[in-house]
């Protein structure tokens, strides 16, 4: 506001141009840092910056495997492992995205370019109509100018925030009272309710009108049932957080998370919660209803197998095990599960080309395999290693690693006798 406040109010010329010219001179810092050079360099340089961008990437390869409709609402963690697998960038080092930290790329790759196109042109349209009737001495007075500088800057925050569905609501609503005052400053125009062609306008407009009040309400309702579950939820949560929690307390939060089954983040924060009270029935149930409603979500799988596995029993979560594999082979959690579940009889025809795949990152996985010194990791990488080569047929290579593993065990344990090599025992047990 102060730099329009001064080009208005200054009678200078050349305090004017020095004005642009420092504008000018800003704006090539900014493009001389972005491409590494200048004292702006550093800040583009910071890993949270190239993260963003690394973000970015993934997010736009995406769009560009899935234009027109997007891969869906809510499916961002489930595809982005095969476009974030360990080696394929050079910044980041996770292999989950549940958002590109661009809400405009977030929406593009949910639903498509051309949902993408028109959510851009609605708003680009507000910001020019606006801009195109107002001028900077009424920019100054006029009582829209918050609002549409608010506008501004949500627009800019969806540009690298990670919040999605929030900047949405606020940009609908602050461009919707930006293009208000853009309607309103047009001059009205006077018509006869006589004229038979204004009186039959005015009957389609008010059909329009109860249609659109019909699907305002139906919206209303729906965003209001996750609204007040949400807030019941959290609050339920909390109780049992701070209090002594009874059986219903429990039962509640249960009840809660089912209703909100569509959206993952609430399974995630009721699961933790009912794990450290031990209520395995609820647990079973919220993560079937999770599954049951989106069988194809990598997330729910993931919940449900983890659940399935810790109050049952491994074997009863093979199934989805080996679907988890297939989607992230280079997690080590869910390699060894896979492992034991290949033991218990779950192979399929394809599970050889899914150990092959394993194997090829198992360097990743298991860093401590190329370790000289003798440790409790590089024993456990090498066991993972050599109950691979087992199961891919290569038999001799298979025992001989397996007897190396536990020579080095034996004497490993003779001066670290409270150690437990149970887990790299279980993998060696072929």
């Amino acid at each position: 506001m102060l730099p329009i406040r001064f080009v208005v109010t200054s009678k200078s010329r050349n305090l004017k141009l020095l004005l642009y010219a420092f504008w000018g001179f800003g704006a090539l810092l900014v493009a001389l840092g972005a491409t590494g050079f200048g004292p702006l360099a550093r800040i583009f340089e910071r890993p949270s910056f190239q993260m963003r961008i690394e973000y970015w990437i993934v997010g736009l390869r995406i769009l560009k495997d899935n234009l027109l409709l997007g891969v869906g609402s809510d499916r961002l963690y489930d595809v982005t492992p095969s476009y974030m697998s360990p080696g394929s960038l050079q910044t980041i080092t996770t292999t989950r995205m549940d958002s590109p930290h661009n809400w405009f790329i977030s929406f593009g790759t949910s639903f498509g370019v051309i949902a993408l196109l028109l959510l851009v042109l609605l708003f680009g349209l507000i910001t020019l109509s606006y801009l195109r009737r107002m001028q900077l001495v009424r920019f100054l007075s006029d009582p829209s100018a918050p609002n549409f500088m608010a506008f501004l800057c949500v627009v800019i925050d969806a540009l690298v925030s990670i919040e999605q569905p929030g900047l949405g609501i606020w940009l609908y609503f602050l461009g919707g009272k930006v293009l208000a005052s853009v309607i309103t400053y047009s001059s009205p125009k006077v018509l006869s309710s006589s004229n038979r062609e204004v009186a039959k306008r005015i009957s389609t407009s008010s059909i329009l009108l109860v249609c659109l009040i019909l699907a305002t309400t139906t919206s209303i309702y729906f965003v209001t049932f996750r609204f007040v579950n949400d807030a019941l939820l959290r609050s339920s949560i909390q109780n049992v957080t701070t209090g002594n929690p009874v059986e219903a307390d429990l039962k509640k939060i249960e009840s809660l998370t089912i209703k909100l089954r569509a959206e993952p983040e609430y399974v995630v924060q009721s699961v933790p919660i009912l794990a450290k009270f031990g209520d395995g029935p609820a647990l079973l149930n919220i993560s079937k209803s999770f599954y049951d409603y989106n069988p194809q979500s990598i997330q729910a799988a993931g919940i449900r197998a983890q659940v399935l596995k810790v109050v049952t029993s491994l074997e009863s979560s093979c199934d989805l095990q080996v679907k988890l594999v297939a989607n992230t082979p280079w997690q080590r959690d869910i390699v060894e599960n896979y492992l034991e579940c290949l033991k218990l009889g779950f192979k399929d025809a394809i599970y050889r080309n899914q150990l092959a795949v394993v194997k090829n990152y198992l360097n990743f996985s298991y860093p401590a395999i190329s370790s000289i010194e003798p440790s409790l990791e590089s024993m456990l990488a090498r066991a993972v290693g050599a109950r691979l080569e087992f199961e891919l047929g290569n038999l001799d290579r298979a025992k001989s690693l397996k007897i190396e593993i536990e020579k080095e065990m034996q004497n490993f344990d003779s001066s670290n006798p409270v150690l437990e090599f149970s887990k790299i025992i279980s993998i060696l047990n072929y």
